[in-house]
């Protein structure tokens, strides 16, 4: 199992993790990802220290959503197992692209939000997406309770401002407070492959617009073009013909 401590940008490993920009309320920092189990999934570079474990399947995991095609249900227990999650309680966000937002349950296995969030250990927040970014959002109660959130970030819930109600909700249901809260964000789909439209832009200025007052880690990895690792892209399929698929977004509180 991976875990990695609070989030510090106090570093700067030999050149592989950049700081792009500089705020008031903390740094932009874009990292890239480490593979594992042959390329099938991957993380956040090490040196990060991130304070929860996040995994992101690779398209060399195939596709995980059922909708897709056959062996979704394969693929994903193979990631499931790989990270040590097989048999856990997994809460599967169904995107909406909007901006609804809800706690985790405890007897449901699939939820139709775009914002999900819990303080309970031991629950698996996972998302299922293409082009579209993966938000994490992690931060601690007033009671110093460790929280998490995951939002589903494309262009029509950005459009409604999901990511900046997604910070101000997650902050309301589990008083956490966003100065507070950290963001990393997973691979999606870069802004010269999106006819120019920079939807990481849209991201960092909701959550700043929120308040957000921690660092914000952003993979360098575009869905389109980006390769080892590659992962699942609607643009890219749309292009070329291949298979649709969709690629797990998987973070959870230790426990």
């Amino acid at each position: 199992m991976i875990y990695y401590d609070q989030l510090s940008v106090e570093f700067v490993v030999k050149g592989v993790i950049r700081v792009v920009e500089t705020a008031m309320r903390g740094a932009v920092t874009s990292t890239p990802l480490v593979t594992r189990a042959g390329g099938r999934i991957a993380t956040f570079h090490p040196e990060i220290h991130l304070s929860v474990p996040v995994v992101f399947s690779t398209a060399e995991a195939g596709n995980t959503s059922p909708k897709y095609g056959n062996g979704a249900i394969e693929n994903r227990q193979a990631v499931l197992e790989e990270v040590g999650l097989l048999g856990k309680r997994v809460v599967t966000m169904i995107p909406q692209h909007g901006i609804g937002a809800t706690f985790a349950p405890s007897d449901q296995d699939e939820v139709k939000y775009d914002i999900l969030f819990t303080s309970r250990p031991g629950i698996v927040l996972e998302l299922r997406s293409a082009d579209c970014f993966p938000v994490i959002l992690t931060g601690f109660s007033e009671r110093g309770k460790q929280c998490i959130a995951l939002v589903h970030a494309g262009r029509e819930g950005l459009k409604q401002g999901v990511v900046q109600w997604g910070i101000e909700a997650f902050s309301k249901a589990l008083y956490v407070s966003p100065q507070e809260m950290t963001m990393a964000v997973g691979p999606g789909i870069c802004r010269m492959c999106y006819d120019g439209t920079d939807l990481f832009v849209q991201i960092r200025d909701q959550a700043y617009k929120a308040g957000l007052g921690g660092d914000i880690w952003r993979s360098n990895r575009c869905t389109k073009h980006g390769t080892e690792p590659s992962f699942p892209s609607h643009s890219r399929s749309l292009k070329t013909g291949e298979p649709e698929g969709r690629f797990m977004t998987l973070v959870w509180l230790p426990g």
